[in-house]
């Protein structure tokens, strides 16, 4: 539902013809440009590391990178989901241990069992993006837009909930 064939913003043949080779001349210079370390730093506020990423204490420009980005994902999923939603999601991936839940739904019908039938359509994209994000479809996806109207809210969703599972996964890093 969320990936196109192609990320071109149209299937006519030569206009793609055309995007590919602009985008790969644009990149091609991205690649080959010099970015010295840290320089990305400035492009978020300064932020505190949050004590799930200490992992990443070692290097100051990766932890740096790693705080600017949870506040920045903390702020969009605390603009597209609901308190509850949130609250629900975190104790439940809290207590996650890493195992694929399997092809069918019912878990996250458990989960999401308290919320109201507004929370739960939200909740049920936060959790299957976080958890088993193969399950996203379609209906789940529109679900949540009758609730969050736009793509800002959308990807904010999408990319607390996944970032909310890539935390928990890191807690089980060693600290370095």
């Amino acid at each position: 539902m969320l990936l196109s064939e192609t990320p071109l913003p149209s299937n006519h043949l030569l206009l793609k013809g055309f995007l590919k080779r602009m985008a790969g001349w644009f990149f091609s210079r991205a690649v080959h440009r010099s970015k010295p370390l840290g320089a990305s730093l400035k492009l978020l506020p300064e932020s505190e590391l949050p004590a799930d990423l200490a992992w990443a204490k070692g290097s100051p420009n990766i932890a740096g990178g790693f705080a600017r980005f949870a506040a920045a994902i903390d702020t969009a999923g605390k603009a597209a989901i609901p308190e509850d939603v949130r609250d629900c999601v975190v104790k439940h991936v809290q207590a996650w241990d890493g195992r694929d839940p399997g092809l069918g739904r019912q878990w996250v019908e458990e989960v999401i069992r308290g919320l109201g039938e507004k929370s739960k359509d939200i909740g049920r994209l936060v959790l299957l993006t976080a958890l088993a994000p193969y399950q996203v479809d379609e209906g789940i996806v529109n679900a949540f837009t009758a609730h969050s109207i736009g793509n800002d809210r959308l990807l904010g969703a999408l990319a607390w909930g996944s970032f909310t599972a890539a935390r928990k996964i890191g807690t089980w890093l060693p600290a370095s």
